[in-house]
């Protein structure tokens, strides 16, 4: 999925974090700290309460290198790599190689937590619908999350 289908479903989307939080008569962001088993129930439920067709993650694993992605793999069960390799093989299949942002699936929220807990590699959480409920999870340093809520109704665009 690309930046702009993100959009047009309604999610809080910027390239880079600072555009967000210099974007403040837009957004709301607060910073929380939590551990993974902490963010993985927070963003759990939060998926659950936007409906699970309204969760999105950014997730950049197949765009990193063979030296990168050998790293990251290190921290991954053979579960969760098998699962990777089956999402590879699906992008290549729908032609959708090169995209990042994917639908939120219980294994994706799954790996994407660890690793952002190890500082291995961030994704972003996204969830979609009325704008009280839209939010974006950023995956930080120090077990943190930057979360962004939008403050008004308006016109959602990329932010740069």
């Amino acid at each position: 999925m690309t930046a702009e289908q993100l959009l047009a479903k309604g999610a809080i989307y910027f390239e880079q974090i600072g555009a967000g939080l210099r974007n403040s008569e837009q957004y709301d962001s607060e910073i929380i700290r939590m551990n993974p088993a902490e963010a993985y129930e927070s963003l759990l439920k939060t998926w659950e309460k936007s409906g699970k067709e309204r969760g999105f993650c950014d997730f950049y694993y197949f765009r990193l290198d063979e030296d990168a992605r050998n790293r990251v793999d290190m921290w991954l069960t053979e579960t969760e790599k098998t699962y990777l390799e089956r999402m590879e093989q699906e992008l290549e299949r729908s032609g959708s190689r090169g995209h990042v942002i994917f639908p939120l699936t219980r294994p994706l929220l799954e790996i994407a937590v660890k690793l952002n807990a190890q500082a291995v590699l961030f994704s972003t959480f996204y969830f979609t619908g009325e704008v009280e409920e839209r939010s974006a999870w950023w995956g930080n340093y120090n077990q943190e999350y930057v979360v962004f809520r939008q403050k008004r109704y308006g016109k959602l665009r990329v932010i740069k």
